[in-house]
């Protein structure tokens, strides 16, 4: 029910993000993933109304009206900011991984200005409890081409691999990190 995404192991001949198209035989349930994907994020989050809105943990702050216009105004800036980031995209992603996986990962950062948002297979993620069975470790695994990895952490940060591929201007070699 999601081609690109059925092997939770990476198969070395596909790059990230490539779609399956062969030995796809009856598209029902890839169809019926993305209708039901659609139709969560339409009611989750619809397109041009607040789906959100901030108030004062203390119901007496509530009730100041310079308190009520600066919670507007973080609203509709957290609105317009995240309409203006990829967070549609990511979040698509992410509920479509939740309706076909039974679960989904989305990470946030800042990217000199801008807010990004990426969406994450579960398969790259790994997860550790505490002694309360509450997680509160969280690993995902990570590949980088070499000019990627070369920009993240700098040339002379290369683990031994990669840096051989560097000298050999193999820049779309990958590496796990």
């Amino acid at each position: 029910s999601w081609p690109s995404a059925q092997d939770q192991t990476r198969n070395a001949e596909m790059s990230e993000g490539q779609l399956r198209t062969t030995h796809l035989y009856d598209s029902t349930s890839l169809m019926a993933a993305y209708t039901m994907t659609s139709n969560l994020f339409s009611y989750l989050m619809p397109v041009g109304s607040f789906w959100f809105g901030f108030t004062a943990q203390d119901p007496e702050l509530n009730k100041d009206p310079s308190i009520l216009a600066w919670m507007s105004t973080a609203s509709s800036l957290t609105h317009k900011e995240i309409w203006r980031s990829n967070f549609q995209r990511e979040m698509f992603l992410t509920i479509r991984s939740m309706v076909v996986f039974g679960t989904g990962v989305i990470s946030v950062k800042k990217s000199g200005k801008k807010i990004v948002f990426k969406s994450h297979h579960i398969g790259f993620m790994a997860f550790e409890q505490n002694s309360d069975q509450e997680i509160d470790t969280v690993y995902r695994q990570i590949f980088y081409t070499v000019r990627q990895a070369a920009q993240e952490f700098g040339v002379k940060n290369l683990n031994k691999s990669a840096k051989k591929a560097y000298d050999k201007n193999r820049m779309n070699d990958k590496f796990e990190y």
